[in-house]
């Protein structure tokens, strides 16, 4: 039986090692492209493999159409390694001013891209990494960044950025675990 995305968050003390405040109310799907079409549920593991292209679907599951934007993220806290996340948060990829497009899915593709979807690398042998899809609604604005994050992706401030675009407590969410055995 799948654990709800509140124990799941908890479990993984997600939270915590983000410092966010709140757990998402609503579960993110993300959904990868063929050759896997890999549908992520929250806390199993995928290897990096099916995982390593950026995804083609995300939606806000139980959630209505609206006309508003949204800033969505893919970070691993656990970098290096979880016993020693020296660079915590790594920077995955980051989309803002994302709208809904048809059907309610996210159009992340429509979105500004600050940095690059870059899927899952753990060094061999740091066990199993997190890694955290998060949305945030972005109150009906507009908001820009500097796209020099995608020149630095490690020890990414996850409290700061979202102080510097008040941008709260996260939407909806999901994390899946990986590493390379």
């Amino acid at each position: 039986m799948a654990l709800s995305l509140e124990a799941a968050f908890s479990g993984q003390q997600i939270t915590a090692d983000l410092s966010i405040s709140s757990i998402p109310k609503k579960e993110l799907a993300v959904i990868y492209p063929p050759p896997n079409h890999t549908v992520i549920e929250t806390g199993k593991e995928y290897t990096p493999d099916q995982t390593s292209e950026e995804p083609v679907r995300f939606e806000v599951i139980g959630d209505e159409a609206s006309d508003k934007l949204y800033t969505l993220m893919m970070i691993d806290p656990d970098a290096p390694s979880r016993e020693n996340p020296k660079f915590r948060s790594w920077m995955h990829y980051l989309v803002m001013n994302v709208p809904v497009g048809q059907h309610g899915y996210l159009a992340h593709k429509n979105g500004d891209l600050i940095v690059e979807y870059m899927g899952p690398k753990p060094p061999a042998g740091t066990k199993q990494h997190r890694y955290i899809f998060l949305l945030f609604e972005q109150g009906g604005k507009r908001l820009t960044h500097s796209k020099s994050l995608a020149n630095n992706r490690k020890s990414f401030n996850l409290a700061e950025f979202l102080k510097q675009h008040s941008l709260g407590v996260p939407s909806a969410g999901n994390f899946f675990l990986a590493q390379n055995h």
